[in-house]
């Protein structure tokens, strides 16, 4: 009788065959909840557009969200010229002595949830027309870093261009208080 080798023999063929479809089973179950994990993100992913409306006596700046999730508002700044500006009230006044009445609502903290438009700034004036009024807005611009619910994080700004950062970082001389 002659001897077969070890791995030949039945028994270890039928273990060898249980390990490799338990190796592919673990496999298929790491995809799986890799597959899983990408669809939770997608199913509450935010995103912020900072958008800005300016028709001939009304100002109105935007913040909507147009994700699938709730977007937590880590900070907000607001920079003239690149200079940043604490309140509204000292955006105001970098038009000198032209008074503006406006309207604001707080978006530098807080969650904006699916769907949801604030409107952050608005001026109804027929101030808007006046020539330095007009170069003011222009050189404004408003940045909000926010994150999803899982903390990935982005920026967005008045260009519209949200972009993924890793964290929300900012020191409190550049935070937008309102």
């Amino acid at each position: 009788m002659s001897e077969q080798g070890w791995y030949r023999q039945p028994e270890m063929l039928v273990g060898f065959s249980a390990v490799l479809v338990s190796l592919v089973a673990l496999a298929v179950g790491i995809y799986s909840a890799y597959i899983d994990r990408q669809s939770a993100h997608a199913a509450v992913w935010p995103s912020l557009m900072v958008a800005q409306s300016n028709a001939e006596s009304r100002f109105r700046l935007l913040v909507l969200n147009q994700g699938t999730g709730p977007a937590i508002v880590r900070y907000a700044r607001l920079t003239h010229d690149g200079q940043a500006l604490k309140t509204w009230r000292d955006w105001t006044k970098l038009v000198d002595e032209v008074e503006i009445s406006y309207v604001q609502s707080h978006v530098g903290g807080g969650v904006i949830r699916a769907g949801q438009e604030i409107v952050g700034f608005q001026i109804d004036s027929a101030l808007l027309l006046e020539p330095k009024v007009k170069k003011v807005l222009e050189a404004t611009r408003v940045e909000i870093c926010y994150c999803s619910v899982f903390d990935m994080c982005w920026v967005s700004d008045s260009v519209n261009t949200p972009r993924e950062v890793g964290e929300c970082r900012i020191g409190e001389a550049e935070r937008f208080l309102q």
